[in-house]
């Protein structure tokens, strides 16, 4: 639509819905449910559907995925607009986007305690929320995922604007809050993004824990592609930690190392810093970290080929986080028990744990588990000679990769190719 179509479409609106029309240009983001234009109109969904409704008939708004999308032109024309009003109504929608902001803060914090409520609190007190809202999701993880999932794009308009604003400390919550759909479902392009602005903002709000946090989340983010980078954030993370005695931070930085010294192949090394963390872990009573840590020794002694050491440390880990409730992580360690165990001869009693792993994995509704345990139910199948069958598992694997993680995709695919 060109400029002076949307003039006249625009003086055309009523009140109402011309307001409503501003207000989304003072807006950072581009999609728009009834539940965001409901909590910045302060009106209730049906009313502030109808007004988006008026403004997708004038051709101003285009209804798209249950919702409206304003086009950059769009935005841009609004926002014109709504500086031409004057003051007052800037600060009447700054205060709309302001509970816009608070409401997807809270909502992501809903999400969080709902499914990972082990994950490390960003500050030492819980900083309060404008805003606080009943959870806009049923109280089901798939659910909580989902909602998180469809609105990213918004979260991330969210997380640039905030940042450039200047809301260092908003910035650090939302990346942080995401931590569930990272863990589960990965979108790793989003994810690096995200985090590499929570690791700018955390650093110019000078707090320490959420400088430390963000470096050893970052460092998750980059292993797979570039241990060698992963490597160095956790060394800058343990480093950091250690000069303001974060003992437990310490040792998720070793944890850390250890994982991408594992994915280099560098056993002996990675076996150290498995050992140091689980020993700083156990001393601060942080049983579940403990279990982690013992998971990334039974993976190193898996790949050494040592498949009953491996079963042992893999099935103590499994039975520590599943006591703790920690449902995903229990899983993920159960698939690499199965590896472990078929590793050692019992081709059946793997397969019967990947069975149970992978309904774990459906169960903690992430599509990134489970193409692990597809991957893993390969190599097992591969080692006993089920080569077909083996073949079908990695198609599989591959599947759900593409969709969450483009790399391990292309890691497995290799390996399809070559059978």
């Amino acid at each position: 639509m060109m400029m002076h179509d949307r003039d006249a479409a625009y003086d055309a609106l009523s009140q109402p819905a011309a307001a409503l029309y501003r207000q989304l240009g003072m807006c950072p983001m581009n999609w728009f449910d009834g539940e965001a234009i409901a909590v910045l109109t302060e009106l209730d969904e049906p009313a502030s559907a109808r007004l988006a409704e008026t403004l997708a008939d004038a051709g101003l708004l285009d209804a798209a995925a249950d919702g409206f999308v304003l086009s950059a032109h769009g935005h841009v024309h609004a926002r014109t607009k709504a500086e031409e009003c004057g003051q007052g109504e800037s600060e009447l929608n700054g205060a709309g986007l302001d509970r816009l902001l608070a409401f997807l803060n809270a909502a992501a914090a809903a999400a969080e305690q709902l499914i990972t409520p082990s994950h490390t609190a960003l500050w030492e007190y819980e900083t309060p929320i404008a805003s606080a809202v009943e959870p806009p999701f049923p109280l089901e993880e798939a659910a909580a995922l989902d909602w998180l999932e469809r609105r990213l794009p918004v979260y991330m308009d969210a997380i640039r604007f905030v940042f450039a604003d200047q809301r260092y400390a908003l910035a650090c919550e939302l990346v942080h809050r995401l931590w569930p759909l990272w863990l589960r479902r990965r979108h790793p392009g989003q994810r690096l993004e995200a985090l590499t602005i929570g690791l700018a903002a955390a650093t110019v709000t000078l707090n320490d824990k959420a400088i430390g946090l963000m470096l050893t989340t970052i460092a998750g983010a980059v292993r797979g592609t570039d241990p060698v980078l992963a490597y160095e954030y956790n060394r800058r993370a343990a480093l950091h930690y250690e000069q303001t005695g974060d003992t437990k931070g310490l040792a998720q930085a070793l944890d850390g190392i250890g994982k991408s010294l594992l994915h280099a192949g560098l056993l002996d090394q990675a076996e150290q810093n498995f050992r140091d963390a689980e020993q700083l872990r156990t001393g601060l009573g942080y049983v579940r970290g403990a279990a982690l840590s013992r998971q990334g020794r039974g993976r190193v002694a898996l790949a050494r080929g040592d498949g009953n050491a491996a079963a042992d440390l893999l099935l103590s880990a499994h039975q520590t986080l599943l006591g703790l409730g920690d449902t995903y992580d229990a899983g993920l360690t159960l698939a690499f028990h199965a590896e472990a165990v078929g590793a050692a001869g019992d081709i059946d009693g793997a397969l019967a744990s990947l069975g149970t792993a992978a309904t774990a994995m459906h169960q903690a509704s992430s599509v990134y588990g489970q193409a692990v345990v597809w991957e893993i139910r390969a190599k097992v199948l591969a080692a006993a000679g089920h080569d077909d069958q083996a073949q079908k598992a990695r198609v599989q694997a591959v599947t759900l990769f593409e969709h969450v993680d483009p790399d391990s995709a292309a890691r497995v695919r290799e390996v399809t190719s070559a059978g």
